[in-house]
């Protein structure tokens, strides 16, 4: 085949480069925010046995996380980046285990701009980045498809154990997994039964035969259920009830999930983009059937999923992909292979596929969410908002979430809405605020906005003097959850290590967060959930410690920290 250019070897270096730079920039010191929250929820309260035998389905929890949270409970306390350690990790390998096998499976050129397209991949940076399951999941899924499509292909016993042992470990971080690894079953069995009566043994194009297609799926089976075991399927059974059939995928899902999939909110890219993956898929089908079918069943098999289990907010774009999360690296398997055949047309091909290649990645960029990556400061990369850029809605101005409650009305966010000291901070200097009180969901957090606007570090207060958070599903909190109910049953010395966190009980981690001002919200302290007098007995606490406010209106109170 047509090799795109002979420099691959430098383009795969600097390709890995780039996705390392868009998982690690920023990463550190970023508060936990939205969903994280649902896993550290789960694992307080409950011991390291317990935990390795259930999960919850709600808070899309899973046993190797929760048991990972809780070992670092037990032994050197809570640290945001060793929470999200685990889908850094995931992110990064993405972008470096699977040039080899997909060269076997396609050509260099083809695995050189998956390379490239897994880099740039908003969904895939942006999970990587957070405390949840997803960047594992489309690590283990894909290698399992990855593996599963070498060993129809080469006939190898390593890869079938290399496709069971993923398959497994896949399903352990999200049940949705198990759509996926079951393809090259499914396909491995219906190119064997083709050319099962024939003397010639398996085909030409799949190199196993029925019997040991039917030995590894029995093994799959098998090993699961050891795996899980009786309480971890009945944790499922359970859990899985609680969600299904109280969602509906509609046509609006669908198109705004695929302009997620394709890395950005513009239509005309999103399709320009789905067109060579068809291009890619059609080639891919001439040179290697099996893995071909196996790519391209993936998506239909989740949405078919989607219809038939329906479960809570599959409505949600957002969280559609999350589900089919190994949908991304397939889909873009599929972009890469077109672009590589788009260089066999002639002589000049290869410079236009290059060309077309990197508009592709540069218009990609900057119609989706990374550049805010790159806004200094953002302590909010971890906010949902960046993973529903499917419309052209400016995020800088609207408090919205897919996943907001029906009985929170949507916010739009003028300047003239943000409290007017915010414009007197970006004036004074651009040491660290605290902010306080913050609550988990995305939709109720307008801390982001604010820092739109006073261009400063910010540090998350919370008081450590709450009741345990109410959850009527086990594992999962509601969206107007304190951040505080969280952490208030966690020992200190345990939550000491989350550096954008501060116990605003101790006037000593105050003094060394390095903070200038503290701000406390009192229109987000609502009566219903928040505890009553508390707000009024920090106030108090601090206008005896550091002064009377340097601002003070109907919501907020300011206090200076230190003066500049």
């Amino acid at each position: 085949m047509a090799e795109v250019t002979r420099d691959w070897p430098r383009l795969s270096v600097l390709a890995v480069l780039t996705g390392v730079l868009l998982r690690l920039v920023q990463v550190w010191g970023q508060p936990l925010l939205d969903d994280e929250w649902h896993g550290l929820h789960f694992i307080v309260g409950k011991n390291l046995a317990w935990l390795t035998m259930h999960f919850s389905i709600p808070g899309a929890t899973c046993i190797p996380l929760n048991v990972y949270g809780k070992v670092l409970l037990n032994t050197i306390g809570l640290h945001e980046w060793l929470l999200r350690l685990p889908s850094i990790v995931a992110g990064l390998a993405m972008l470096l285990v699977f040039r080899r096998p997909l060269t076997r499976l396609t050509d260099r050129t083809t695995a050189t701009w998956f390379q490239w397209l897994l880099a740039c991949s908003p969904l895939l940076v942006l999970y990587s980045r957070v405390f949840r399951p997803y960047s594992p999941t489309a690590l283990l899924t894909f290698a399992a498809l990855v593996a599963g499509g070498l060993w129809l292909s080469t006939g190898q016993k390593r890869m079938r154990w290399i496709y069971f042992a993923t398959s497994l470990a896949a399903v352990e971080f999200h049940l949705f997994a198990a759509v996926a690894v079951c393809l090259p079953l499914g396909v491995g069995g219906l190119f064997a039964l083709r050319k099962r009566d024939q003397a010639s043994g398996p085909s030409s194009v799949c190199q196993v035969h029925l019997t040991e297609v039917a030995q590894t799926a029995t093994f799959l089976l098998v090993g699961a259920l050891i795996l899980m075991g009786w309480p971890t399927l009945d944790s499922m059974r359970t859990s899985l009830g609680q969600v299904a059939g109280q969602g509906h995928l509609t046509l609006r899902t669908l198109l705004l999930s695929f302009k997620l999939v394709a890395g950005t909110h513009n239509l005309a890219l999103a399709m320009a983009i789905g067109g060579l993956a068809i291009w890619g898929a059609f080639r891919l089908f001439r040179e290697n059937p099996p893995f071909a079918l196996i790519l391209v069943l993936c998506i239909p098999a989740h949405l078919l999923a989607g219809v038939v289990l329906h479960p809570r907010s599959i409505d949600a774009p957002v969280v559609l992909t999350r589900y089919s999360i190994v949908c991304v690296p397939v889909f873009l398997l599929l972009v890469a292979r077109g672009l590589a055949a788009c260089a066999s047309f002639g002589r000049n091909s290869a410079r236009l596929a290059g060309g077309l290649g990197a508009v592709i990645l540069l218009a990609g960029f900057w119609t989706g969410p990374l550049p805010e990556l790159f806004r200094f400061p953002n302590s909010f990369t971890a906010q949902t908002v960046y993973f529903q850029f499917h419309t052209q809605e400016d995020r800088s101005e609207s408090l919205d979430s897919e996943l907001r409650p029906v009985a929170v009305a949507k916010r739009t966010v003028k300047v003239g809405d943000i409290p007017p000291y915010y414009l007197e901070l970006a004036r004074e200097g651009t040491g660290p605020i605290i902010e306080f009180p913050m609550m988990a969901g995305d939709h109720r957090n307008p801390f982001y906005f604010y820092q739109r606007v006073h261009h400063r570090p910010v540090l998350i207060g919370y008081a450590p003097l709450f009741p345990e958070a109410p959850s009527a599903v086990p594992g999962m909190i509601y969206g107007n959850t304190y951040i505080d109910q969280v952490l208030s049953p966690i020992p200190s010395g345990k939550r000491k290590g989350l550096s954008s966190l501060v116990d605003l009980t101790d006037p000593t981690a105050i003094s060394r967060s390095g903070a200038t001002h503290l701000l406390l919200h009192r229109h987000l302290a609502f009566p219903s959930t928040y505890p009553p007098g508390l707000l009024r007995a920090l106030f108090a606490m601090y206008r005896q410690l550091l002064g009377p406010p340097v601002y003070l209106d109907s919501e907020m109170a300011v206090f200076a920290l230190k003066r500049s």
